[in-house]
């Protein structure tokens, strides 16, 4: 099957445990995972990216996805926290998910140029990053993910703070690329900016003793 299939995970951390309905997520869907700070949405993230130790059945396009190694996951991913590189600055930043996998070529600098005036960053392009405001930090983040072509998006609220206008160049950027690249989307969010075409939804059910689980949201 192509896209996304995660079944039953079940994540444990100290004396909880973070659990899951079943969900598929096709190629150029949204899965939203919406829930109170702190109930595991991070987690739940860190788990399907390959850094949190993770059960259940988790396939990508047919594959089974739980031994491969983070390395080995095509997976594009924006942090909440950006983890951009202080001692590149915004241009090589963005291409650090393409320099992890291959040679960077000619027509990829191409895409990241025009990928800085979609976003509004153009006179940023070989700013450090210690001089990038929080909402131009978060802007390369998102280039850096998308740039790569991943086959899996990841987003740990990665349109938080942007005003309408960056929101809404920052989600047309995204929605070309899905239009030309369909890839499942997993995206974390309790702010609801916008409503994609194609989403799904998982919500954070009741906590009981240290037991988080999310649910398929049928509304």
């Amino acid at each position: 099957m192509k896209g996304l299939e995660l079944r039953n995970l079940e994540i444990k951390f100290g004396e909880g445990r973070i659990t899951t309905d079943s969900v598929s997520v096709a190629p150029g869907e949204w899965l939203r995972i919406d829930a109170p700070s702190g109930f595991g949405k991070s987690t739940l993230l860190r788990g399907i990216l390959g850094l949190q130790k993770m059960s259940g059945e988790f396939r990508l396009n047919g594959r089974e996805m739980n031994e491969v190694p983070v390395h080995q996951r095509n997976f594009g991913m924006v942090f909440q926290d950006h983890l951009l590189l202080p001692h590149l600055d915004a241009f090589e930043n963005s291409l650090l998910g393409i320099r992890l996998r291959r040679k960077v070529l000619s027509a990829d600098l191409d895409r990241a140029m025009q990928a800085f005036q979609d976003l509004g960053l153009e006179s940023r392009i070989h700013a450090p990053i210690q001089e990038l405001s929080g909402g131009e930090r978060q802007r390369v983040a998102v280039l850096r993910a998308v740039l790569a072509k991943p086959d899996l998006l990841l987003l740990d609220e990665a349109f938080r703070g942007l005003d309408s206008e960056l929101l809404e160049k920052t989600r047309k950027f995204v929605d070309q690329f899905l239009s030309t690249n369909p890839v499942p989307v997993v995206w974390i969010t309790h702010q609801n900016e916008f409503e994609p075409h194609r989403s799904k939804i998982w919500v954070g059910g009741e906590l009981q003793h240290g037991y988080r689980h999310f649910q398929n949201d049928s509304r």
